[in-house]
């Protein structure tokens, strides 16, 4: 084993021990949450923005500060509303043992998808993008066991690889 394998090993367990603490709901709803924040903070940041009209005269300051202000209202309301789904669910002890279970298989895999698309890219781009850093990491990943066993098929970062190699031709490999 190498220090590449000791980094991949390292964050798994990390990530393995998170994923436990908070389990599944939480990180499913802080994924959601961005979305849903700024989704919700884009269609009603609006309204306060009116009720501001008479207190704030420049309109890209009133527009801010109700940008502000709309974001961490939703913010505070999301983290409570899942705040207290997962108090319930993590009441009901078997619920809360899968949800651990699950957040712990959930974080690992995020960890697993991570290191997949920094392989692929650091093995599967053109010669000339970073020759010193690809050198390195061909002969690290060479001698890694975690590269060499679990990366094997690397099909998640070879598939992004490919796909922005259509993009970004000058960087990636056709």
């Amino acid at each position: 084993m190498n220090i590449v394998d000791y980094i991949v090993l390292g964050c798994m367990a990390v990530a393995l021990v998170v994923g436990i603490l908070k389990g599944f709901l939480k990180q499913i709803f802080a994924v959601v949450g961005v979305f849903v924040v700024a989704i919700g903070t884009s269609y009603l940041s609006p309204y306060p923005e009116q009720w501001l009209a008479s207190v704030i005269e420049n309109d890209s300051t009133r527009s801010l500060v109700a940008l502000i202000a709309t974001f961490i209202v939703l913010a505070l309301v999301y983290g409570m509303v899942t705040a207290l789904i997962s108090k319930l669910v993590n009441k009901v002890h078997v619920l809360g043992t899968v949800n651990r279970i699950l957040g712990a298989v959930l974080a690992v895999a995020v960890v697993y998808l991570i290191f997949a698309v920094i392989i692929g890219f650091l093995l599967g781009t053109s010669e000339t993008f970073l020759p010193n850093i690809k050198k390195l990491a061909h002969d690290a990943f060479a001698e890694s066991w975690v590269a060499n066993n679990i990366y094997k098929n690397n099909f998640f970062g070879d598939w992004l690889v490919q796909l922005l190699g259509e993009k970004i031709p000058s960087v990636l490999p056709a």
